[in-house]
This record gives C-alpha cells, structure tokens and sequence, in this order.
C-alpha cells in the first residue's frame, strides 16, 4: 500500500490529500499495465473511467482517415498526467483514441467508485475535481490557441514573401506569439545540393537538450509529434519539402 501512496503522492490532483486519504483513495483504483503500441481505448467507445499515468507515456489521437488508419496526434501524457475526464464528469463517449507509446503503468478508477469517495470525503472531492477542471480548462485553452494560430497561419501563407528564409522567420514569430511556456523554435530550408536542411531562422529562449539541429528526410516524412517535447513541421512544394 505504501508503494500506491507514493505514486498517487506524484500526481497534481491528489496533491492537497493526507497520506490517511491517499491510503483509502488507493483502494479504489485499479491498475493496469499497456505494452507500446496497445490500444487503451478507441474513439467512440463508451466508457466511465479516469486514468493516471503512472509511468510510461500515452498519445492522444485522432482519427483522420479510418480506412488508411491516419490519426492526428492531439497530446503525449507522461508520468503523474491524467485523461478520461470527460467521460468521468459528463458521461460522454471517447473522443479520440487513447495509445501506449512505452511499455506504460495506469491507474483507473471508474465514475461509481469515484463518487463513492467524493460523497464520504466531500472536502476532498472537491480538490479533485476543482484540479481536474482546472487542467481541462488549460486543455482547451491550448486547443483554442492552436485554432487562432492555425488561422493567422493560414493568413500568413496566402501572402507574398520575398524569400523563403523570410517567410521562415515571419512563421517563427507568428508561432511564438500563441505558444505557453518556453520554447525553443528553429527555422530550416532545404539545401538544393543535397538532403540536409540549413538553418535560418531560430528563436531560443533556453539552454539544454533540445531537438538535434541537424535535421534530415527521414524525419520531415515523420512530421509531427516527434516526442513530447518536440514538434516538426513542415511546408512542402510541388518538388519535395522546401521548408520546415
């Protein structure tokens, strides 16, 4: 039991319990293991239950093309982060399909059980869920910033530019204006002579183990989510990607 308080210990949501609290809190949960590449759950699928990482890492995706099997990666959750929420607060179908990156270890706890605790613990029912809607608000805030900045880019790439180099940089500092938190973006086009990418444009704002700058084609084929630190996007032309 006091390997499970350690763990739930981590997690923002419980952070205002007592260790007495946490201790009856485990006995509701559940836990499962995923190995990489299992399906936790589709889109669409019924379901009642909230899950919390407890180690590995999960992508959030959703489904473009059911017949190609194409998915929009929406958010990577690691270690001490939770989803299923809106199942658990509104009853509401899967939204997207929920996936094991890394061998991974949840704990899940279904909307019954929850309630149970909720109603013999009513003060910290309410520190879960004013934690949960909290994080889900900051959710759709962030869902609400990538919208405006899909639109202002759309904007952007409609307009003339003198050289790719400078619209690289006006992309930089379009981006930058709708992302949270700190972030290190950097610029790159093509070179004519060979595969590799130059660097064009960047705009860091801190030190540390960042994406490789070298980037090559194998990785622009793999746009997107590379990890849950890195995202790569790329502007492709009628001959190949010209800039990323």
């Amino acid at each position: 039991m006091k390997n499970e308080v350690k763990k739930l210990k981590g997690i923002g949501i419980f952070k205002n319990f007592s260790e007495s609290m946490l201790e009856e809190f485990a006995e509701f949960f559940s836990q499962t293991e995923y190995s990489s590449k299992d399906i936790v759950f589709k889109e669409e699928e019924s379901g009642d239950t909230l899950l919390v990482v407890i180690d590995g890492e999960i992508i959030i995706e959703k489904c473009l093309d059911k017949a190609k099997g194409e998915f929009k990666t929406l958010a990577i959750l690691g270690k001490g982060d939770f989803f299923g929420e809106m199942a658990v607060l509104g009853g509401q179908t899967r939204f997207a399909q929920a996936r094991a990156v890394k061998d991974s270890v949840l704990y899940a706890i279904n909307r019954p059980e929850l309630i149970n605790f909720i109603k013999k613990h009513p003060d910290a029912g309410v520190n879960v869920f004013t934690e949960i809607t909290r994080i889900t608000l900051d959710r759709l805030q962030h869902t609400s910033n990538e919208l405006t900045m899909l639109f202002d880019m759309s904007k952007l790439l409609m307009k003339e530019h003198k050289s790719a180099p400078v619209f690289i940089t006006q992309t930089i500092e379009e981006i930058s204006k709708h992302l949270k938190g700190s972030w290190n973006i950097n610029g790159y086009i093509k070179n004519r002579f060979d595969e590799s990418y130059d660097l064009v444009a960047s705009r860091e704002n801190f030190m540390g183990d960042m994406a490789d700058k070298n980037v090559k084609s194998d990785r622009v084929r793999r746009k997107g989510w590379m990890d849950n630190r890195t995202y790569l996007m790329a502007f492709p032309r009628k001959r190949g990607c010209s800039a990323i």
